[in-house]
């Protein structure tokens, strides 16, 4: 029997393999998970134009420009200019040690002593305020702090508590040693020694140089539990 050309596809339709399905491939949507390349890219750039524009003229667009990315990408893990400057000024480097500016202060070494130890906590603290890039960031992040709750629980946990950390490890090397012997309340004594050093640094440009800082921890310690 002869097959017309009709037949012929007719066959060719019926015996054709069907097309696997294969599962649908999850592709990682852009800039997730994060680059860490990029994202300290991102925290460079603001500390440069921090140093160049102070923290009231920088921006977002202004960043992602410079820095190469979309402003997209800063939003996707910043949700302010305030909360990227916040991560940019609280990274875990001790100022002293490298010479680069954070108010975040690092381990406090053991001077062997609690008023040792409060004497270095008031320096870097000090410096933190003082150096060049801390009146062009902080009066302007504070404002900001005031109206945004978020922003102000974010300053918190990456500023605030680190301090009151290496507050409490100086404290329990203290009553190691037996010179503590009560309980002390780590969230006000932060506040003793780093409120007169905002204040003499922001508000009175007074120098809080040696003599100063030896006076203040020394008043402070007063407040203390010692033993004798």
């Amino acid at each position: 029997m002869v097959q017309t050309r009709s037949d012929l596809e007719d066959a060719d339709t019926t015996i054709r393999a069907r097309p696997v399905q294969y599962e649908p491939i999850e592709r990682p949507k852009p800039g997730r998970p994060r680059d860490a390349r990029v994202h300290q890219a991102i925290l460079d750039t603001t500390l440069q134009m921090l140093s160049e524009v102070g923290y009231g003229r920088l921006t977002i667009e202004g960043v992602a420009a410079r820095a190469g990315v979309g402003k997209g990408t800063i939003y996707r893990h910043w949700p302010s200019k305030g909360a990227l400057v916040v991560e940019v000024i609280s990274g875990p480097i001790c100022p002293i040690a490298t010479g680069k500016w954070t108010v975040r202060l690092g381990s406090l070494p053991d001077s062997g002593t609690l008023r040792g130890d409060l004497l270095t906590f008031v320096q870097r603290v000090h410096f933190a305020f003082t150096a060049p890039l801390a009146s062009e960031t902080l009066p302007g992040l504070a404002m900001d702090l005031a109206q945004d709750p978020d922003l102000a629980d974010r300053f918190r946990e990456c500023v605030v508590e680190p301090k009151r950390a290496c507050l409490a490890e100086a404290l329990e090397r203290a009553r190691q040693r037996g010179e503590v012997g009560g309980e002390v309340d780590v969230h006000l004594l932060c506040d003793m020694l780093v409120g007169p050093v905002l204040y003499r640094s922001f508000l009175t440009r007074q120098a809080v140089d040696d003599e100063v800082a030896g006076e203040l921890v020394d008043r402070v310690l007063r407040t203390l539990p010692l033993t004798v």
